[in-house]
């Protein structure tokens, strides 16, 4: 995986554990980190944009945990 595709699994995997641990929440910070930049804080607009970004996923995901639960 590349760092942007990375960037955008770390949001992911953060609004979704949100969605059900009461003890995650609050605002949403990333980094990146890497040989070339080394440690860099994304700005809240980026952070939004990766948001934004990962809606369909976020749908698609649910639905899709929401499909298999009725299964079993």
């Amino acid at each position: 995986m590349d760092v942007a595709q990375l960037k955008r699994l770390a949001a992911f995997m953060l609004i979704e554990t949100e969605t059900v641990s009461p003890s995650v929440g609050g605002q949403l910070k990333l980094a990146t980190v890497t040989l070339q930049g080394g440690f860099q804080q994304l700005n809240e607009k980026d952070v939004q944009q990766l948001i934004t970004e990962n809606q369909p996923r976020f749908a698609k995901y649910r639905r899709t945990l929401l499909d298999n639960l009725r299964l079993v």
